[in-house]
């Protein structure tokens, strides 16, 4: 069945930071390639991706492929050959203040929190917003704080940062997820932090790549999915076929179908490089 589906998707999803951007956040040119040939055939890609707007330039650049990509777990559709932000599911006013009251009472020590703003418009307008500490490793559109968190409008994410060994962020994760009762998605994502992502209830990359493909007329057996971290797992579950590439986070790996290279040896491309050329025979 996974050949099968292969061979008839139309689509590919595809995370960035750790599935196909390389370390040093480029693509070699036998992925720009690969890019090439797949349209050529009709098959497109789509990226779905924590980062927030602000950082999607540079992938543009390096990929040399645009369209439409899905940003912040979820929260926001963005265009990126217009650089807007065409879609956003902020977390509502009261359940983010309750959220934000809840993870201060959860969590004891050091704690230092920020938040992402995307109100539809121009990729330019989003930024962060961190309260002093955060330390963001990427500062660009980083707004300096003047107000309470819950007073600044359209916060699509809210960042949680507390020292600690990385691998501790899951146990973390379902402590904050107890807390807060369904009222907030959270998940996590990264290799060097110990960093929750906090998003509105329901939003997550699956909720935000079934609702495009709903727009465009995709069946989830259209679409081949690839990731590496937690936030990846609900997209690849609800794709026709998930991926993971080999140094995943291993719950990644258990949730795939599969298993591809990863991105310093050009993963996505080789997957790419076999979707949408007809069923096996």
């Amino acid at each position: 069945m996974s050949s099968e589906i292969l061979g008839t998707a139309t689509l590919l999803a595809t995370d960035l930071d750790g599935t196909l951007l390389r370390e040093d956040e480029t693509v070699s040119q036998f992925t720009r390639d690969a890019f090439t040939a797949a349209s050529a055939r009709n098959v497109n890609t789509i990226f779905v991706t924590g980062r927030p707007p602000r950082w999607m330039r540079p992938v543009v650049t390096t990929t040399q492929h645009s369209g439409t990509a899905v940003c912040a777990n979820g929260a926001v559709v963005v265009d990126l050959e217009q650089e807007t932000v065409v879609r956003s599911n902020p977390i509502p006013h009261d359940v983010f203040a309750e959220t934000v009251a809840t993870v201060r009472r959860e969590i004891s020590g050091e704690l230092y929190l920020a938040v992402e703003q995307a109100l539809p418009g121009p990729i330019s307008a989003t930024g962060m917003f961190p309260e002093p500490g955060f330390a963001p490793a990427k500062a660009t559109n980083v707004q300096v704080l003047h107000t309470p968190l819950h007073e600044v409008p359209g916060v699509v994410k809210l960042l949680v940062r507390t020292p600690g060994d990385p691998a501790e962020t899951n146990e973390l994760a379902k402590s904050v997820s107890q807390a807060t009762d369904g009222s907030v998605t959270i998940t996590h994502a990264s290799k060097q932090h110990r960093l929750l992502e906090i998003s509105a209830a329901g939003v997550d990359k699956a909720a935000a790549l079934a609702e495009l493909a709903s727009d465009w007329q995709y069946e989830a057996s259209d679409i081949v999915a690839v990731g590496d971290m937690p936030n990846d797992i609900p997209m690849l579950n609800w794709a026709g076929l998930g991926y993971a590439v080999a140094s995943a986070h291993p719950s990644v790996i258990d949730a795939a179908d599969g298993i591809v290279a990863d991105p310093e040896h050009d993963g996505v491309a080789h997957l790419l490089a076999q979707i949408g050329r007809g069923n096996p025979i």
